[in-house]
């Protein structure tokens, strides 16, 4: 059978010595969360880079390779398919209403047409 990601995270962490409400406490990582990773409960952790933040720090602190743990995420993280970059949306305009765009350029004009009649 093969280790899950959160497997090898309490694994290595116990093998440590590390107590999770210590490791809470110094990575300043809700002990919720800290479980949830351990549990591999992806749905209650928060998502896109708040995920790796936590790995890193997680990895950190224990002494457990960052490398390995990354590498890890990436081979075991579930897919999910609703889920976008959160940058994406920022690529290109995004207007669900273009009567809105409309406005928002005819006010525009409007503004320029007068101060550059003041002038």
């Amino acid at each position: 059978m093969i280790e899950s990601l959160g497997q090898y995270l309490k694994k290595e962490r116990e093998g440590k010595g590390v107590p999770l409400e210590d490791l809470a406490r110094s990575t300043k990582i809700n002990l919720h969360f800290l479980e949830s990773l351990e549990g591999d409960q992806w749905e209650s952790l928060p998502k896109g880079a708040f995920i790796l933040g936590f790995l890193k720090s997680y990895s950190r602190e224990v002494g457990i390779p960052e490398v390995e743990v990354m590498r890890r995420y990436e081979a075991l993280r579930p897919v999910s398919r609703g889920e976008e970059h959160p940058f994406q949306k920022f690529r290109g305009v995004e207007v669900r209403n273009r009567f809105f765009l409309f406005l928002l350029i005819a006010l525009g004009l409007i503004i320029l047409a007068a101060y550059l009649s003041t002038r």
